[in-house]
């Protein structure tokens, strides 16, 4: 017993400097262009947005270059992305980054008819473990593709060429998600029947592609892009970034279970601001909120909020009007992301340099400019940037 008294202590001790800190966060993203060669980069933020931090900047050489989509933090904890442009063939790359050390790892190169190419969309990551994305262009129509990763064999798989009239053509920012009856759901731009796109049905089970619709630019709207979002089982909703009765896009509801679209707002270029090209995100409140790139009180675009068990659509940011301060920010693009703080951040394209990266604080009801991206200092122009929130490794203290 007297050993153990005299053993405790150390135990104690060792037990102590083996212990684990908690898991911190950051933000992470891509810009399209700036830094050290003007070929995009990865950036990060402390985990209220502030402090960017340069992690690596695309040479447009073998690396890639123009990393258009964002990044996601797969199940491993790596962050994974692709670029439109650069590496072997100049058709991008697939990309991984360690959050933990920064360090950039190409993983394999487009190489257009087999990968498809210009890959403009971010990756996303279905429950059987696999990465899921779309190419701009490429495949054997050149139209795109669809197409799966795995990430231990580092294998890519090309599922569907999409040749424009039958499945779509142009998925220029296509994410794809998982509904809850375990199929990846995503919409093409442009093709299909009325080349105003389609939105489609893929089951990674029976390796079965399934076209649910074409869009019809007056009535549903045209051109849909982003992601869409289950709201419920079997009820998505997903905006299309032209057509609808005003021209200026549409937000719309699918529902799988009976294959009917329904729209539910006509966006306005002057009331509501037009061009959501990002699909929509939906918050702890269970609110919709999304980036409208152009139009507004200010034409200089919007932050919206759409109200599911209402029906009620409101501006909840009008960029580029005097009254909220906002002239030197405009076009925001992406999706907006909420983040474990409560608070929503999103970017615009343009501001004062290139850019500016924001916070919306929904209980307040206030907006707050955080920093302005700078091309020749950490980046410039995060065109459709979904900032995420990165779980770091715990440090050993």
């Amino acid at each position: 017993m007297k050993l153990l008294s005299r053993l405790l202590p150390v135990l104690t001790i060792i037990c102590f400097v083996t212990q684990e800190l908690p898991a911190q966060s950051e933000f992470w993203g891509t810009t399209r262009w700036g830094g050290v060669t003007t070929g995009g980069v990865v950036f990060k933020t402390d985990n209220d947005g502030t402090n960017p931090q340069t992690v690596y900047s695309f040479t447009y050489g073998v690396d890639g270059g123009e990393p258009y989509g964002g990044l996601i933090q797969a199940a491993n904890g790596k962050l994974y992305g692709t670029t439109y442009g650069g590496g072997m063939y100049s058709f991008g790359v697939l990309y991984e980054i360690d959050p933990a050390t920064g360090t950039f790892t190409k993983k394999l190169d487009f190489d257009s008819i087999n990968t498809g190419s210009n890959c403009m969309s971010t990756l996303f990551q279905a429950s059987n473990g696999k990465l899921y994305g779309t190419s701009w262009s490429g495949g054997t129509a050149d139209k795109g593709v669809l197409f799966e990763y795995d990430i231990p064999s580092n294998i890519i798989t090309k599922i569907i060429d999409f040749d424009g009239p039958i499945n779509g053509a142009q998925p220029y920012n296509t994410t794809l998600m998982e509904a809850s009856n375990g199929k990846l759901y995503g919409t093409v731009a442009m093709g299909g029947a009325n080349n105003n796109g389609i939105l489609f049905e893929y089951d990674p089970v029976t390796s079965v592609f399934i076209k649910k619709l074409d869009f019809v630019s007056a009535s549903t709207g045209a051109g849909p892009a982003g992601r869409l979002t289950e709201v419920a089982p079997g009820i998505l909703y997903g905006s299309a970034s032209d057509g609808g009765a005003n021209g200026g896009g549409v937000i719309f509801e699918y529902n799988n279970n009976t294959n009917i679209l329904t729209t539910k707002i006509n966006l306005d270029l002057s009331i509501t601001g037009s061009r959501i090209y990002d699909g929509l995100m939906q918050a702890a409140n269970g609110k919709l909120y999304a980036l409208a790139q152009s139009g507004g009180p200010g034409y200089a675009g919007t932050m919206v909020e759409f109200d599911i068990a209402t029906s009620q659509f409101t501006n909840i940011i009008d960029f580029g009007t005097l009254d909220t301060g906002l002239l030197t920010t405009w076009e925001p693009y992406g999706s907006p992301m909420q983040a474990s703080n409560g608070k929503i951040y999103g970017t615009s394209a343009y501001g004062s340099n290139g850019g500016d990266l924001f916070e919306y604080d929904i209980v307040t009801d206030t907006y707050l400019p955080l920093f302005d991206f700078d091309a020749a200092i950490n980046a410039s122009s995060p065109y459709y940037l979904r900032l995420i929130e990165v779980n770091t490794p715990p440090a050993d203290v």
